[in-house]
């Protein structure tokens, strides 16, 4: 009897093996993937060098308008240097191979971090790591509410998410992008879950990092318009939550920063964006970017109401940043990065024939079920 007991549960432990080993795998590729793309972002085209937005302006508040009105990064660097004893921090910045580190070619003459903010670097690179991570981790549950099945191809998407991140750097490396994408991510996915006990307060995070997030409020507003009788006291609270938190967080930042240097936008349209515009293109990048578009396209209304709605909000980013912004710029477009590659991903599994199908709400009518029970995968 024990012996037939031992072999069942040598049977059970080898077949749970292969999980435990994959999941390994999973994690420390994507530990050494949000590594690689952090280092890269740091270091091209890097966080030091603009008069508008350098690395310790940025941190302490003194960065021009707008972008030091993305509060959320550079508090919480603030907080976590503030809350680490003066000892510590002390240890850390004589520890030898912290000076030998700082003093290297790579880290003064490449990235060009300051001796005297060091340990605000070593700080700001660990936690845009921890939102590399926070992001696949969020991305590969996002698939897991839309599509089935969840494996493998939800490990897979949430890598080739890092993977894809690096093409986005270009001209500056703003702070606050790799938490505004985390975040974005996050809602889209308690949006998924109809988690709104945890939707609201990531909601808040995302507003105090960028402005855009009033694209999720959009997004919200129109995939549950339809909701049920007995769900629109509650499509109506947290509509207007979010629209309060919103409007009460952007305003609150406005006036905290309201002396410092530049203005609430920058018009961009005539002195960078009409040159883009009028230059040339090269015919691969343009047959990728159709690639791309037909893949999120193919068959639109079959996938999930919830990430082609995300993947609308393309268009007023566009409007945006073709007066605002600068629309050759990808990291302006990290709202619909998430939403975009789920849906090509999607499309090029069905044309390489892999049996997936879509598990969330394609129509208006199902969509609008704010209590309904997650899809698997989908708890928060």
């Amino acid at each position: 009897m024990e012996g037939a007991r031992a072999r069942q549960r040598l049977v059970r432990e080898g077949s749970e093996m292969p999980g435990w080993a994959v999941r390994s795998a999973v994690w420390t590729a994507r530990a050494a993937l949000a590594l690689w793309v952090t280092t890269i972002f740091f270091y091209r085209p890097g966080v030091n060098g603009s008069v508008t937005a350098d690395f310790p302006d940025m941190i302490y508040g003194k960065a021009y308008r707008p972008y030091v009105t993305r509060v959320l990064f550079p508090a919480v660097v603030r907080g976590v240097v503030a809350a680490t004893p003066a000892g510590v921090r002390r240890a850390i910045e004589q520890n030898p191979l912290t000076v030998r580190l700082a003093s290297s070619w790579y880290v003064s003459r490449e990235l060009k971090w300051r001796r005297n903010y060091l340990f605000e670097y070593l700080v700001s690179f660990a936690l845009s790591a921890l939102c590399l991570i926070g992001f696949s981790v969020v991305l590969e549950r996002l698939w897991r509410c839309c599509f089935r099945p969840a494996h493998p191809f939800d490990a897979a998407v949430s890598l080739i998410g890092l993977l894809g991140l690096p093409p986005c750097f270009l001209y500056y490396s703003y702070l606050y992008d790799l938490p505004t994408l985390f975040l974005y991510t996050l809602c889209l996915w308690l949006l998924a879950a109809r988690s709104w006990a945890w939707y609201l307060p990531a909601f808040a995070l995302s507003s105090l990092s960028k402005e855009t997030s009033i694209l999720l409020a959009v997004v919200f507003a129109v995939n549950f318009r339809a909701c049920r009788r007995e769900d629109r006291r509650l499509y109506a609270a947290l509509l207007a939550a979010q629209a309060l938190i919103w409007t009460a967080t952007r305003a609150a930042i406005a006036w905290a920063f309201r002396a410092n240097p530049g203005g609430s936008l920058e018009f961009h349209l005539v002195n960078h964006n009409l040159r883009e515009l009028s230059v040339p293109y090269a015919m691969a990048p343009a047959l990728a970017w159709l690639l791309i578009a037909a893949a999120v396209l193919h068959r639109l209304g079959d996938k999930p109401r919830l990430l082609r709605l995300a993947v609308s909000m393309l268009a007023p980013l566009v409007g945006l940043c073709l007066l605002f912004g600068y629309v050759d710029e990808l990291r302006d477009y990290y709202e619909v990065y998430a939403a975009a590659l789920l849906l090509a991903a999607f499309s090029f599994l069905r044309w390489t024939g892999a049996a997936v199908e879509t598990i969330a709400p394609t129509r208006l009518s199902d969509a609008g079920r704010l209590r309904a029970a997650a899809p698997d995968g989908g708890s928060a």
